[in-house]
């Protein structure tokens, strides 16, 4: 008689745990592998050079094409490839964030290091919250203060873009 009772909850703890693993387990989604392995044949090489190309950001943030006015997120549902989802999702955070910085790592950065994505995921760490060398353990967020004649605002956005990189090769 008691298990008839207890039993349903302890089927809802088990799906309850099961939907959490299910979700830390989530795949991240690197949109530059998913614009370089899927859009690039066809578009510009470079998704941060694609998308001041070919985007408008809108006040409210909306993505939309430059030529046609459409959505990219309606745009890209129904474009070649058939993203999911959460492509579409991944890779327009990915374009607002090119257009949001204007090209600034290619203009101050590019003279003298690779592409960010790249610098990132191999040289770069966070550790106990900080942007760090690996290679050296020195804070980059610091170091970038004096670097690359940026600005404070340029640092911030420099900082917040290096990081974003590594969040999405998911680490």
């Amino acid at each position: 008689m008691w298990l008839r009772l207890i039993l349903p909850f302890i089927l809802s703890f088990v799906a309850i745990g099961c939907a959490l693993h299910g979700a830390a387990l989530a795949q991240i989604i690197d949109p530059h592998t998913v614009y370089e392995t899927r859009c690039a044949r066809c578009h510009a090489e470079h998704s941060g050079d694609f998308s001041r190309k070919s985007m408008i950001a809108q006040p409210d943030g909306l993505l939309v094409g430059r030529q046609t006015g459409t959505p990219m997120t309606e745009f890209l549902a129904s474009h070649r490839g058939a993203p999911t989802q959460a492509e579409i999702a991944a890779l327009i955070d990915m374009f607002a964030r090119q257009l949001r910085t204007g090209g600034l790592y290619k203009r101050k950065c590019s003279i003298c290091h690779v592409r960010a994505k790249r610098l990132a995921r191999v040289r770069l760490d966070i550790r106990d919250g900080r942007l760090v060398d690996r290679v050296t353990g020195r804070d980059i967020t610091a170091f970038l203060k004096e670097h690359g004649q940026l600005d404070p605002g340029e640092v911030r956005l420099i900082d917040a873009m290096l990081r974003w990189q590594l969040k999405t090769a998911g680490r």
